[in-house]
């Protein structure tokens, strides 16, 4: 099915979903078991997942005009041939079956040591944001690689890494989740002799999302190691080994939009509002009604 211009989608989530995609003469019906909102790593994973192993019917809703989320690539024209650049993600290691859901598109795994093409190094003040003078050296790499597996060995012999990977869903109940864990990671460092670290921790990771709007090291531990987990500190001693995808990234999204099909993923497309009708008699699924505007790009 084809969206073209403005649209009014009204989507009933639950145990039966439908959608509803309609122009002021033309309304059409769509039945889903599962709708998705959001084409990110996350959605896109979890759309494919239902649909190829779980047989569910899905829509997948993602505002911008391709899935990947943060993820994209671009072709650098300027050499011959055209080099890959890749936002966002930069390579994958070995995780459970992170890379055997990859093998599941035919896409070709290579070797990789970070990001490909020129960098520019800037040391950053973490108290203040501004940039530090030209002169400054830094923590030596090997005390940074050693403060990392310090903190790595850390995690293991304290049994946080169970905790913390490869999801939040062992952690304890609230109080009785380590103080430790809920320190400022800058405190944490400083705690656990581990301060040489921060730099190439906040390198890898930008801090997390949490990071965003406040001094890095303010960063509750616990939070952090949502983006610098004990499986991804290995990467940087050697013990596992990282990878890219070859001609890019933003292959796998493409993959993955071109298994679902076309008529399950709806891009360009926002929620708008959100209600829950009243159940009809007699039905126990319930749902909820959304509003979905989608325009053409």
């Amino acid at each position: 099915m084809a969206f073209k211009g403005l649209w009014k989608v009204y989507l009933v989530v639950a145990s039966f979903s439908s959608v509803y995609a309609a122009t002021v003469n033309a309304p059409k019906v769509i039945d889903r078991d599962v709708i998705i909102i959001g084409g990110g790593a996350a959605g896109s994973h979890a759309a494919f997942r239902l649909q190829q192993d779980y047989n569910k019917s899905v829509i997948l809703i993602e505002k911008q005009s391709i899935l990947g989320g943060h993820v994209d690539t671009y072709l650098d024209t300027t050499t011959t041939p055209p080099t890959p650049r890749d936002h966002g993600v930069q390579l994958y290691f070995p995780y459970l079956d992170g890379l055997d859901f990859i093998s599941r598109f035919n896409l070709t795994l290579l070797p990789s040591l970070g990001p490909r093409g020129s960098t520019i190094t800037r040391n950053i003040d973490f108290a203040t944001g501004l940039e530090l003078p030209s002169n400054y050296t830094g923590p030596d790499p090997s005390g940074m690689t050693s403060a990392i597996m310090r903190f790595h060995d850390l995690m293991v012999s304290k049994g946080w890494n169970k905790m913390v990977e490869p999801g939040f869903w062992n952690l304890p109940p609230g109080p009785q989740i380590p103080e430790d864990l809920l320190l400022p990671i800058g405190e944490f460092a400083n705690k656990w002799n581990v301060t040489e670290a921060l730099p190439r921790m906040y390198e890898s990771t930008g801090g997390g999302v949490a990071a965003r709007h406040r001094n890095f090291t303010d960063v509750l531990t616990l939070t952090f190691l949502q983006s610098f987990s004990p499986t991804w500190m290995q990467v940087f001693y050697g013990q596992a080994p990282t990878y890219h995808i070859d001609r890019g990234n933003q292959l796998l999204y493409e993959a993955i939009h071109a298994r679902l099909g076309a008529e399950n993923v709806l891009t360009n497309s926002i929620v708008s509002s959100v209600r829950r009708p009243a159940e009809k008699e007699g039905d126990k699924r319930g749902g909820i009604e959304i509003t979905i505007k989608t325009t053409a790009p």
